[in-house]
């Protein structure tokens, strides 16, 4: 059969809402009435912070915004894209993919776990675009139903399961196996993510109520430019981007005022 990668459904509700369905899955309170049902998972993702003037104090909780060590990020990689708020229950998993961006992730509440692999290694993960199935969530009825099936993702993904590979289906994967760096992110933890490395991403709640998953994350322009999807396409150096930064760390080498 064919890979196909599920989308969730989306769903419009105001944010109280959102988090008293989440919190309500803990809850002895809780009714039928008061949350959805507990095999649904609830995740709010890329919402960008700076659209959202009531976000902007929560940057204060973050790694980037409190810790004077963490500046050397935004010497490296001055040209921030955007900060996102990933916010949901801590039952989701982001499927193997990397991102065209160098990656900060700040923990806030809960934990994340990250299986990562060097870019070097995109042919042994099958680089490319997987169809992509989207659903849609009947709320009165309370059914998932598939809505449409789109010839391929808009971005870049492993076919490989790597919790339970084929390795019949994924053959080259068995040989980068074991090559799989694992990192769990713990609330004020901050993950460095590099363009173009690959990762899976498992969450879980945090142990203390509310029980939830919260982190912020900060794309910059990469420092590395790569067509994609492209298997065996190398890594080349962002010179337009970086051209300054790269001037500044020679000067500072070769001890030039």
């Amino acid at each position: 059969p064919e890979k196909v990668l599920v989308r969730p459904a989306i769903l419009q509700m105001p944010l109280g809402d959102f988090i008293n369905n989440i919190t309500s899955k803990y809850s002895s309170a809780a009714t039928e009435t008061s949350a959805l049902e507990d095999n649904i998972c609830l995740y709010m993702e890329y919402l960008n912070i700076g659209n959202y003037d009531f976000l902007v104090p929560l940057m204060k909780d973050t790694a980037l915004g409190l810790h004077s060590y963490m500046q050397f990020a935004q010497d490296l990689f001055p040209y921030e894209v955007v900060r996102n708020l990933w916010f949901g229950d801590g039952f989701t998993v982001g499927k193997l993919h990397f991102d065209a961006y160098e990656n900060f992730l700040s923990m806030v509440k809960g934990r994340k776990e990250f299986t990562l692999f060097s870019p070097k290694y995109s042919e042994n993960l099958y680089e490319g675009h997987i169809r992509e199935a989207r659903f849609r969530y009947n709320e009165s009825a309370r059914t998932l139903s598939r809505t449409e099936l789109l010839e391929s993702t808009s971005m870049v993904n492993s076919p490989v399961d790597i919790d339970k590979p084929d390795f019949s289906r994924y053959p080259k994967f068995k040989q980068v196996a074991e090559r799989a760096m694992t990192c769990v992110v713990n609330e004020g933890d901050v993950i460095y993510v590099p363009s173009f490395w690959w990762h899976e991403v498992k969450s879980q709640p945090s142990l203390e109520s509310p029980r939830v998953n919260l982190a912020v994350n900060h794309w910059f322009q990469p420092f590395y430019l790569k067509s994609f999807p492209c298997k065996r396409c190398k890594l080349k150096v962002n010179i337009q981007t970086y051209r300054d930064v790269l001037l500044k760390y020679m000067k500072i080498n070769t001890g030039e005022s």
